[in-house]
């Protein structure tokens, strides 16, 4: 028999597949240099959703203008709180917190001698979602009240739409909007 990262090969030959668990076992372990587990540090508030979101390209060549979040649904927020804490105290980083429409975000200066220089990350739980990203966009996260955004807007639905049976995940690009900024960016540094 033999163990490998995609699935096993029993004594008979007979190759099973990874379980899901094992497999995000595997991804986040890399992924942390072996410092956290999906099956332990992750699962145990994760609520099983995963949405990513970009915001329009920077007008400047500024890294820190950049907005970016990461959604991922929660099960128990102040597990995710303390799993985002300790991410938090080990990057090194000065925390802060402030209140933005009555939800706590946790705002992370880069350690000092850091690449990251002048890029703050934050986190917050917004009602059943642990958002985490750039500081604009976790407040725009909630702003939006779980009312607006992505799910409202036509060409997405339309696209979503267009999809059926099973699927175990879903991107969706606005290739107009991307080409234009693009555009408009690459303008600024001629």
């Amino acid at each position: 028999a033999r163990d490998g990262r995609a699935g096993r090969c029993t004594a008979a030959g007979q190759f099973r597949r990874a379980s899901w668990e094992e497999a995000l076992d595997l991804v986040v372990g890399q992924a942390t240099d072996g410092q956290q587990s999906y099956k332990s540090d992750i699962e145990p508030w994760f609520g099983g959703q995963i949405g990513a979101s970009a915001g329009p390209l920077p007008s400047t060549a500024d890294p820190a203008a950049a907005r970016a979040v990461v959604l991922l649904s929660v099960e128990d927020a102040a597990k995710a709180t303390a799993w985002a804490d300790g991410l938090a105290s080990k990057s090194g980083g000065a925390t802060t917190t402030e209140t933005y429409d009555g939800v706590t975000i946790t705002i992370v200066e880069p350690a000092a001698g850091s690449d990251a220089k002048g890029m703050s990350a934050a986190y917050a739980v917004v009602g059943p979602v642990l958002a985490i990203g750039d500081p604009t966009s976790v407040k725009a996260v909630i702003d939006t009240d779980g009312k607006t955004g992505l799910n409202t807007n036509a060409q997405f639905q339309e696209a979503e739409a267009s999809v059926t049976g099973d699927r175990l995940g879903f991107a969706y690009a606005d290739l107009a909007t991307l080409a234009k900024s693009a555009t408009d960016l690459a303008g600024t540094l001629t």
